[in-house]
């Protein structure tokens, strides 16, 4: 799959990204970032409302 966004994290998110791990969360990060690439547009248009 090739996406046309790249997320780029910042020193926090990367020190986030254990305290997720802990708390067995980092699978949901995955999923919910990776549909954020796919579908941008639909997702913030629902957010937005």
């Amino acid at each position: 799959m090739v996406s046309l966004y790249t997320i780029k994290f910042s020193k926090q998110a990367e020190k986030d990204k254990l305290k997720l791990k802990n708390a067995n969360l980092d699978k949901n990060c995955k999923n919910i970032l990776n549909l954020m690439m796919e579908n941008f547009f639909v997702i913030h248009h629902h957010m937005k409302n």
